[in-house]
């Protein structure tokens, strides 16, 4: 009984350690590609990688032991690209790059009990940071209607249940 006790403790850390060790990563390479390095530590991290723009740009990385959230922050800052993540999912873009009417999307909220002029207002301050981001009311529906960028839509929906 005793054994297996310990057994099971044993086998519980060791899961945590693993699930704990796998946001870390080790890469090497010379001369590979921006676009091909965001695409590997993705694969790496188990996410899913959208690149937007010219990411082919030859680099020389090495890094050890590093959580790959980090070096995706670090390789986006030092190439001035913005990074987004979401629900699983990278976006990699220039940050100079002007969103096309493609990239942006409307969304309209119907609302039940919380008045539209309000939600607007508090929409308003929380996603002010948002690049093309804008908030409108439909009083006579008690809605909310909100256009932003394809890349930020995910963000504005976790607002609403």
């Amino acid at each position: 009984m005793k054994t297996s006790v310990a057994f099971i403790c044993i086998l519980i850390f060791t899961l945590n350690a693993l699930v704990y060790c796998s946001d870390y990563i080790s890469i090497d390479v010379k001369g590979a590609t921006l676009g091909d390095v965001f695409s590997t530590i993705a694969k790496y991290a188990g996410k899913n990688i959208i690149l937007k723009g010219n990411l082919s740009q030859k680099i020389t990385l090495s890094i050890t032991d590093t959580d790959y959230r980090h070096v995706l922050r670090m390789l986006a800052f030092s190439h001035d690209l913005t990074l987004y993540e979401t629900r699983g999912i990278i976006l990699v873009r220039g940050k100079n790059e002007n969103p096309s009417s493609k990239d942006k999307v409307t969304r309209i909220f119907r609302l039940q009990y919380a008045n539209a002029d309000e939600v607007a207002g508090i929409l308003k301050s929380t996603f002010k940071n948002l690049k093309e981001f804008s908030v409108s009311v439909d009083k006579r529906n008690n809605a909310v209607i909100v256009s932003c960028l394809r890349s930020d839509i995910s963000f504005v929906e976790r607002a609403f249940p």
